[in-house]
């Protein structure tokens, strides 16, 4: 499909392209099944204020009602074989609660590589948000938040090496090794992921008009009223229609109060390179097994 991009100051049409085919082979299985999902993030305000990518922005989210993103999870056999979905369940190293639908063709991510001067280093994808219910309680709010930070730290005390911290990370990493002692069960990288993603399943997306979505460090502090979503509505995205949340006025000023209004200069720039390649930069690193509903 032919994509249009009329402003690209950062020569990245050609990662562009590759992300929006992820998105495409998502959203025929998404569609087939009537899967609910909506763009979000930097890229709803692009599809507002530029009809497209931020010409700054370099990669495309999606989220889902949790009933939905389970759903969509029994159905990755009809991926094409190319494209793979990570998550932590496949992939030891996956620090993160939600997934990404990557495109593992290494001639592709080269070849995309050599004419953008950009190093990839999670390859070519598209993260996969679930959202889930959240309680409207301030007191259950503080007491989450404090549990979490306090996971967090253990897990960056076990799984980050102290000499690669900043000096907060290195705060964390004391906190953690404190913390080992009390949350002794937690002894490995999938015990913790498990917890939090068990945390973040507690409250149904159908059971409550507050939500938040499964990203740990963003789901401390941005909720957003269930209302916000809808059943989406279709805007266009460098020539495609694209669903963004129903409300994205009121979803997208819970993190950008002032979203219409672009940034510092300074802040115009493409924010996914690293000095590193991702280890599941060309996919998950074990098979991944959907588990039944009743054993999630």
């Amino acid at each position: 499909m032919k994509y249009v991009f009329p402003e690209d100051p950062f020569n990245l049409e050609p990662i562009w392209t590759a992300t929006l085919d992820v998105y495409q082979e998502f959203v025929k299985i998404c569609d087939r099944h009537g899967l609910r999902y909506y763009v979000t993030d930097g890229n709803a305000i692009g599809a507002v204020r530029h009809g497209g990518f931020i010409p700054w922005d370099d990669d495309l989210d999606v989220s889902m009602p949790r009933p939905d993103y389970d759903e969509f999870l029994s159905h990755l056999d009809e991926l094409p074989p190319h494209l793979k979905f990570v998550n932590w369940e496949n992939t030891a190293e996956f620090p993160m609660i939600y997934g990404k639908i990557q495109d593992t063709r290494k001639v592709l991510i080269d070849d995309i590589e050599k004419k953008t001067g950009r190093m990839l280093s999670n390859g070519v994808f598209i993260d996969v948000f679930p959202i889930d219910g959240y309680s409207e309680s301030r007191y259950y709010s503080m007491c989450d938040c404090f549990v979490t930070s306090a996971v967090g730290c253990l897990e960056r005390f076990k799984f980050t090496k102290l000499q690669c911290q900043t000096m907060r990370g290195r705060i964390a990493w004391l906190l953690g090794a404190l913390l080992s002692v009390v949350l002794f069960k937690l002894r490995s990288h999938e015990d913790i992921m498990r917890f939090f993603d068990w945390r973040a399943r507690r409250i149904t997306f159908g059971s409550s008009m507050i939500t938040a979505r499964a990203s740990l460090g963003k789901s401390l502090t941005l909720f957003y009223p269930k209302s916000c979503w809808g059943e989406g509505v279709k805007i266009d995205y460098n020539g495609i229609k694209v669903p963004i949340p129903s409300d994205y006025d009121s979803y997208l000023k819970v993190e950008y109060p002032t979203y219409m209004q672009l940034p510092p200069e300074s802040k115009r720039h493409p924010t996914h390179e690293y000095a590193v390649d991702m280890p599941w930069k060309y996919g998950p690193t074990k098979e991944y097994v959907v588990p039944k509903a009743n054993e999630r």
